[in-house]
């Protein structure tokens, strides 16, 4: 028997219950009240990974190469501490992402156990002349290949949030450092974004 506070339980129960009670059922939005509080701290650890420690690695790596360029004119100290930096950066980016995904993984696992078990039980209820408009294999592709797409969007979907925000704190920071000419460099990464979709 499952526990009653597993998340694929309370969807199956309770949240998809409440969704039949309406006038227009939504799945996405029972999908989301069990499962949406459960990706905001991955979404966090991600946002602060990329948009914080990702982007402070370069800045601090920056520093670094000034001390080499004119060592009479900066502090050796001072390059030490942001060499520390880059590395510290680098570990604490690797031991906030490495929680996120993992953590987003077992949410989209317990979805897909939610959403399969709803399927099957939803089959055992059909009648036979049901069938004829959806066939055995259809379900099971359901249920083997399309539900599977959310293992996927657990992982990459914060970075529909999170790249925007990443990408307005580097032209900043670019701006700060070489001016307008940065935007040409943005525009030209635009132009990729196309040919990484194929």
């Amino acid at each position: 028997m499952m526990n009653r506070k597993d998340s694929s339980e309370r969807l199956k129960s309770l949240n998809w219950s409440k969704e039949l009670t309406q006038k227009e059922c939504s799945f996405t939005r029972a999908t989301i009240k069990t499962f949406g509080p459960k990706m905001i701290f991955p979404f966090l650890l991600i946002l602060f990974g990329e948009c914080g420690l990702k982007i402070a690695q370069p800045l601090f790596l920056g520093y670094v190469i000034r001390y080499f360029a004119d060592p009479d004119h900066y502090d050796y100290h001072t390059a030490c501490w942001y060499a520390l930096g880059v590395v510290g950066v680098t570990f604490l980016h690797v031991s906030t992402y490495h929680p996120a995904a993992v953590f987003s993984c077992r949410v989209a696992t317990k979805a897909r156990v939610a959403w399969c078990t709803l399927m099957y039980k939803k089959a055992l209820r059909l009648k036979h002349s049901a069938f004829k408009q959806t066939t055995i294999g259809q379900i099971l592709n359901l249920m083997s290949n399309d539900v599977s797409k959310f293992d996927e969007f657990c992982i990459s979907g914060s970075y529909i949030i999170v790249a925007p925000i990443q990408t307005v704190i580097g032209v900043y920071i670019c701006y700060i450092y070489v001016g307008w000419t940065c935007f040409i460099g943005l525009a030209i990464l635009f132009c990729f974004i196309p040919f990484n979709s194929v």
